[in-house]
């Protein structure tokens, strides 16, 4: 079994934005947790307005957790009622474990690669 451990310093949050046609795509760096999952919410909210199709890329994300993972529910939820297609790119064998432990990878549209356990 893989065992993970967490930094004794986080790594530091970002996020960016980019727009193709009426698709965004908000890619995510660090670690989204408690503190900063209210930033990618709020990236996601400005992303939203005007975009058909909204995309997370989670390729950069070092950690993730339950508080990242409700947001990324929720948006898909929103998307889902309003029409918009939401996908998320996934990220690390540690974020798609977290994925996998929690059951949300049919609910985000997210194929498991490879072994996570």
């Amino acid at each position: 079994m893989q065992r993970f451990t967490r930094r004794s310093e986080p790594v530091p949050f970002s996020c960016s934005c980019s727009r193709e046609g009426r698709a965004v795509t908000v890619s995510a760096a660090g670690e989204l947790d408690l503190d900063t999952a209210p930033m990618l919410d709020d990236e996601l909210r400005r992303a939203a307005s005007g975009a058909n199709d909204l995309v997370v890329d989670l390729r950069d994300i070092a950690f993730i957790d339950s508080t990242g993972v409700h947001v990324l529910l929720r948006w898909a939820g929103e998307s889902a009622r309003r029409g918009r297609e939401f996908r998320v790119i996934p990220g690390s064998e540690r974020v798609q474990l977290v994925f996998a432990m929690t059951g949300v990878l049919q609910t985000l549209g997210i194929e498991e690669r490879g072994s996570l356990v």
